[in-house]
């Protein structure tokens, strides 16, 4: 029906790949747009574009709510079947405020503010995050593991940046209290000095500005903690105050040798937890599909079981056709009228009646390629039939040619006993050929002919 179809369309990866086209293309034209607003120049190709994006992802969100249900985009719904995600709710105002609102509805009203409105398009660039779901593929393992990493590192970001930006405010109250002074005093010697010196005096007047107060003093430290060439203004602070080293070195040791590098090791540690989640999703994904699969087989089994007995008899498999909506599911799996028996029989195990797991293991196998599994059965399923086939072929021609002989013998008679005996070595002399020659024949060699001839 039209809501199956709808769902199925939207949950397809080939939908995903179609709106991932549009948001690049629309990522691509925020950056040209962002380029004419600076320059203040009008073009009517990006305006076009830009009505053209809005509407397919207004399209795209009126299709999801439409097979998802609005209850899939409020958070707070908490049920088990219509649980809400921050991350539907979060695209849809994308779509809302960056789109509809300054594209379609500001111009309606002439709001002067549209300008304004019109840079939150930018914020359209956050669909992208959007895209690494259709990059869940073998060969963009690697993209999708540094984005996810990048998402799930976030909070750790957070604290890290709280951590340092109290460790350096830590350290810039010292360094005002231990070292700006002695700057500072030896910039007003300087300036008050008979004897002047322009270089010393730029050269205080640049310490000055990096370590005269404390929101300067903390942006330096920044740069000590990125390692930006501090050496060269930390060698000119101990031109005039000796004993500044120990100072940056306690900083430079804490910050960037322990802190950073414990940083670095979490996020890593990080990574590869989630790399193992992302394994531990796959198989979560394979048992959820696994089980849809089986309510959706479970239907259709209930629905052909006529009598309600849980077991499908030839003639209930074949009359499914007859109800509209079961052979439509059959169809489906590709399975017409005219093949029905043949069907019935491959999923049959011998008992002329089908349960619903040889149901479902059978038709799953038959609307999925075959595995390696599903080969290896089937290779040592012929192997065995072809051994027995094989032990069957060597007893019944050794059965013949036993009974040939013991003909022989009975007309004989017990004449000649001496005859008897000759005439027995003989037929145990052609059995063990003849188990040789078979031997010989499975295994693809020429040897026991020259065994047989020894003897």
């Amino acid at each position: 029906d039209w809501n199956a179809g709808v769902d199925t369309v939207v949950k397809s990866p080939h939908f995903e790949s179609f709106i991932a086209v549009f948001i690049f293309g629309n990522c691509a034209v925020i950056g040209i747009q962002a380029q004419l607003v600076l320059d203040r120049k009008d073009s009517l190709a990006i305006d076009v574009f830009e009505q053209i994006f809005t509407a397919v992802f207004v399209a795209e969100l009126i299709f999801r709510i439409y097979a998802m249900g609005w209850r899939k985009f409020v958070p707070c719904c908490r049920k088990k079947r219509h649980k809400g995600s921050w991350w539907n709710m979060a695209d849809a105002l994308v779509v809302i405020v960056t789109g509809v609102i300054p594209s379609w509805i500001l111009p309606l009203v002439g709001s002067g503010g549209l300008d304004t409105l019109r840079v939150l398009t930018v914020l359209r660039t956050l669909r992208l995050i959007r895209v690494f779901r259709v990059l869940r593929t073998e060969f963009f393992k690697d993209v999708c593991t540094l984005l996810r990493g990048m998402v799930d590192s976030m909070r750790m970001l957070f604290w890290t940046c709280l951590v340092i930006a109290v460790l350096t405010y830590i350290f810039a109250i010292f360094g005002v209290v231990l070292i700006s002074p002695v700057l500072r005093d030896a910039y007003s010697e300087a300036l008050s000095s008979a004897s002047r010196n322009e270089f010393d005096i730029q050269e205080l007047a640049d310490l000055e500005e990096m370590f005269g107060g404390m929101t300067q003093f903390m942006f330096t430290l920044t740069q000590v903690l990125t390692l930006d060439s501090w050496g060269q203004y930390t060698r000119m602070v101990m031109k005039y105050c000796p004993t500044s080293w120990i100072f940056f070195y306690f900083y430079v040791a804490l910050a960037v040798l322990v802190l950073m590098n414990i940083v670095t090791a979490v996020l890593v540690d990080k990574a590869l937890t989630n790399s193992m989640k992302d394994a531990e999703e796959v198989v979560k994904q394979k048992q959820r599909m696994k089980k849809e699969a089986m309510d959706r087989f479970c239907t259709l089994f209930t629905a052909m079981d006529t009598d309600g007995s849980g077991s499908l008899t030839h003639e209930e498999f074949s009359a499914g056709f007859q109800n509209t909506e079961v052979a439509m599911h059959l169809l489906a799996l590709e399975i017409e009228p005219a093949n029905c028996e043949e069907i019935f029989n491959l999923l049959d195990n011998g008992d002329g009646t089908l349960t619903l797991e040889e149901f479902f293991d059978g038709l799953q196998r038959m609307e999925g390629m075959a595995t390696a599994k599903d080969l290896f059965r089937l290779l040592h399923k012929t192997q065995l039939i072809s051994n027995s086939v094989n032990t069957g072929s060597a007893e019944t021609r050794a059965s013949s040619r036993q009974a040939s002989c013991r003909v022989g013998l009975d007309d004989l008679g017990p004449a000649d006993d001496a005859i008897s005996r000759r005439l027995d070595a003989l037929f145990a002399l052609v059995v063990a050929t003849s188990e040789k020659v078979d031997m010989c024949l499975r295994q693809g060699t020429r040897e026991p002919w020259v065994e047989t001839t020894a003897i």
